[in-house]
């Protein structure tokens, strides 16, 4: 086996806090350098930020979809409003546009 692919890190994490528990697991080099590279006192604290704020992210995506979703739901009413706004304005001219046809054949005298 090469070097390079026996090159995880082996990290136990040890919880201080009671809301924390003991895991042991292994990672590749780089996203050992990744968790580290974040703000945080403690690797396992920093690794915690790193997962709440994808937890997080997840949930504000969703928030953000139900808005867009209500959006376009209004936006798809008034589109639908408008379009009958236009066909019935569409209706007056053809019958305007039909009286004007009977005006223009009446012989004048």
């Amino acid at each position: 086996m090469a070097v390079s692919s026996l090159l995880r890190i082996f990290w136990e994490v040890t919880a201080v806090p009671d809301d924390l528990i003991k895991k042991s697991i292994r990672l590749p080099v780089d996203l050992d350098e990744y968790v580290n590279s974040q703000k945080g006192t403690t690797w396992t604290d920093k690794l915690c930020r790193i997962l709440e704020d994808y937890r997080s992210g997840d949930e504000t995506r969703a928030q953000e979809l139900a808005y867009y979703e209500q959006r376009m739901k209004a936006n798809r009413q008034k589109i639908s409003e408008q379009d009958s706004q236009i066909y019935t304005v569409a209706r007056s001219l053809d019958h305007l546009h039909r009286a004007l046809e009977d005006l223009n054949s009446l012989p004048f005298t």
